[in-house]
C-alpha cells in the first residue's frame, strides 16, 4: 500500500515473492506497470476487491496521511 512506482515490489519479486501493489497516484502506478511490469492498481485499500487475502502487507509513507490509521490496519 503506497507502493509508488513499485521499487519494493520489484525487489520482493526478485526474491520470488508474488507481489501486488496499490497507490493513489495513477502516474506512479502507470510507471510501475509500464516500466517494471508490475501489478499495481490505482486507488486505496478500499478499492481492492473484497475478500482478497495477502500474506504480508506493507504501508510505505501511508499511515501519516490517513485520518484513522487503526481502521486502515483493521481493514488490511
Amino acid at each position: 500500500v503506497g507502493c509508488s512506482i513499485g521499487a519494493f515490489l520489484h525487489f520482493a519479486g526478485e526474491k520470488r515473492w508474488t507481489v501486488q501493489g496499490v497507490d493513489i497516484s495513477s502516474c506512479a502506478a502507470r510507471v510501475g506497470r509500464e516500466k517494471l511490469g508490475l501489478d499495481i492498481r490505482t486507488g486505496t485499500t478500499g478499492d481492492l476487491p473484497p475478500g482478497e487475502r495477502f500474506t504480508l502487507i506493507t504501508f510505505w509513507d501511508v499511515i501519516e496521511h490517513v485520518r484513522d490509521p487503526e481502521a486502515l490496519a483493521r481493514h488490511a
